[in-house]
């Protein structure tokens, strides 16, 4: 089982030179407002209190200049909480309406 790697995020957030504000900016920029990223909630999901969904993980990932891959982990215990990713298709039907000039993503 894959899990969120709240120490990754950090970590890159660090290489990248940003704030948890900053990158709950460009969350928030990038998708045209459709990802609600605050810098509390980055704060959860570097300690680990919590998760981001796996369409915010592609685009940390992007913002971030690393792979999705990256966030997650490998190896838990049985009582911890499975994160299932999306399917390639999936992910990119989900991203094209974020991206699309003039469109706004849903909420």
């Amino acid at each position: 089982m894959r899990r969120f790697n709240g120490q990754n995020l950090y970590q890159a957030r660090l290489r990248a030179n940003m704030s948890r504000g900053d990158l709950a900016f460009a969350v928030r920029r990038d998708t045209q407002g459709g990802i609600k990223a605050t810098e509390r909630g980055i704060r959860g999901w570097e300690k680990g209190e919590n998760a981001p969904s796996g369409l915010t993980v592609a685009v940390l990932a992007k913002i971030l200049g690393t792979s999705i891959e990256f966030f997650y982990t490998s190896g838990a215990d049985e009582d911890d909480e499975e994160v299932v990713l999306p399917s390639a298709d999936e992910f990119l039907r989900a991203l094209r309406p974020l991206f699309v000039p003039g469109q706004r993503a849903a909420a």
